[in-house]
């Protein structure tokens, strides 16, 4: 991933490319070395991720009084279950799009 993240940088450098936002690539990319890599660039990375990636519910509920650290997950994501996702209405009927902000374990931040 070291070369991939090397070129990407010299790419973005080179063409000037500073006013990207997004980097649109492959599920190989989809790992902790070439996503901290583009955002130390400042982009954000799309990519599809493993079908047996770890993703975690936020705890949304309040926070409880005195010692002790805060609860910050609620849960692994059950795919089969899509009530705790927002669902976005389209101008497609035949299509409909879920969002959740979740925290995936292995690369370490909120996606």
């Amino acid at each position: 991933m070291d070369v991939y993240v090397d070129q990407l940088s010299r790419v973005v450098k080179a063409h000037d490319l500073r006013f990207l936002c997004y980097v649109i690539t492959d599920g190989a990319y989809s790992n902790q070395k070439f996503v901290d890599g583009a955002r130390a660039l400042e982009l954000h990375q799309i990519g599809k991720l493993r079908t047996d990636a770890h993703l975690r519910y936020l705890y949304p509920g309040p926070k409880h009084p005195g010692p002790g650290r805060q609860k910050t997950y609620d849960g692994k994501v059950n795919w089969h279950d899509l009530s705790r996702f927002e669902r976005l209405e389209t101008e497609d009927e035949h299509i409909v799009w879920y969002h959740q902000v979740l925290n995936h374990v292995q690369l370490k931040r909120n996606l």
